[in-house]
């Protein structure tokens, strides 16, 4: 009853945006002329906006004049979901394919870490990154330690104190150094793994997640680690971890 006797694009479907109600009175406009109008658009609804394919089409009298505007909409809600996931798709496949040659590149080992460093953090949207190299001779019953070779965003500090990392560490990096599996943060303030003087780092950079990744060989043998770090508490989705997984083959 609220809408009888309003204007079509003064409709709360409509009015939540003007380029929306403008749109709308153009294709009014058009159709008054005779035209059928067609297009996408998002209308607010009791759940918030809902994305129609919309159409406005004359209906003509007998002697060819328009008397009457009849709208039809179809929900496409499932058809935009689709498209985002392809877009998304081809995106993700068009970095990966970026980041292949990237990493291709000749050059010394150093250049090669600050690469992998830079895709890492591009992929994973963190603020702040860091490899290691396993030495395998070192550490408690000679299960190896885990030696800085690059980093992004850390202080001079912080790269002092995780200059070595050995299976006692409570850092990502020596979770995943301990248990050969990847170590996931997601909410420092929340996860009492993390202790000591690593916890203490953490909060003086301002780091509230964090990542670690092991970099195996194809036999299994484990070759060092990449982390990636966040300054807000952070869960990885699937395409994060999807997108990093190849990256960390490279």
């Amino acid at each position: 009853a609220d809408v009888i006797g309003k204007p079509f694009w003064e409709c709360a479907w409509w009015s939540y945006a003007p380029d929306v109600q403008a749109r709308l009175r153009d294709a009014v406009a058009r159709a008054r002329a005779g035209e059928t109008v067609r297009y996408d658009e998002p209308v607010m609804v009791a759940d918030g906006l809902m994305p129609l394919d919309f159409q406005l089409a004359p209906l003509r009298d007998e002697t060819g004049r328009v008397t009457h505007l009849i709208p039809s909409a179809v929900d496409i809600t499932e058809r935009r979901r689709a498209e985002l996931a392809l877009g998304d798709a081809l995106a993700d496949t068009q970095t990966l394919h970026r980041l292949a040659l990237d990493m291709a590149r000749p050059g010394e080992p150093q250049e090669f870490y600050e690469r992998l460093m830079d895709a890492a953090v591009e992929v994973m949207r963190s603020d702040f990154a860091s490899i290691q190299m396993l030495h395998p001779d070192r550490g408690v019953g000679r299960r190896g330690e885990l030696r800085l070779l690059g980093y992004r965003g850390f202080t001079p500090e912080a790269a002092s104190h995780w200059e070595w990392v050995t299976t006692q560490s409570t850092c990502a990096c020596g979770i995943a150094l301990a248990t050969r599996r990847r170590c996931c943060v997601t909410d420092l303030a929340n996860d009492d793994r993390v202790n000591g003087s690593d916890r203490a780092t953490y909060e003086r950079l301002g780091i509230s997640a964090v990542q670690t990744t092991p970099l195996m060989t194809r036999d299994g043998r484990l070759l060092g680690a990449i982390s990636t770090h966040w300054k807000q508490p952070r869960t990885p989705g699937e395409r994060d971890w999807r997108l990093f997984d190849v990256l960390a083959r490279h």
